[in-house]
């Protein structure tokens, strides 16, 4: 089964693209974010987590299998939730 794309605005996309970009964040949170783009361009759970070195796996399980999870983008901090 392969989950739905990842939804995320535009503004949240551009920030997701800045801090997958950057070279003063944390490496986890570098990470995070290009595996939250990747998401949100539909690529499977199983090549993020092997693509990502598997930092977060379970997040993206849960953000790309349900359009209820929102996405939070702020401050050099990216999440899933409810």
């Amino acid at each position: 089964m392969v989950a739905a794309a990842l939804s995320v605005t535009d503004e949240q996309r551009a920030e997701l693209t800045r801090m997958a970009g950057s070279s003063t964040l944390p490496y986890r949170r570098v990470r995070q974010a290009k595996a939250l783009l990747w998401a949100a361009e539909g690529v499977a759970n199983k090549e993020i987590a092997s693509g990502s070195g598997g930092v977060g796996r379970g997040l993206f399980l849960g953000a790309n299998g349900s359009s209820a999870r929102g996405l939070t983008v702020s401050e050099g901090r990216c999440a899933a939730g409810a």
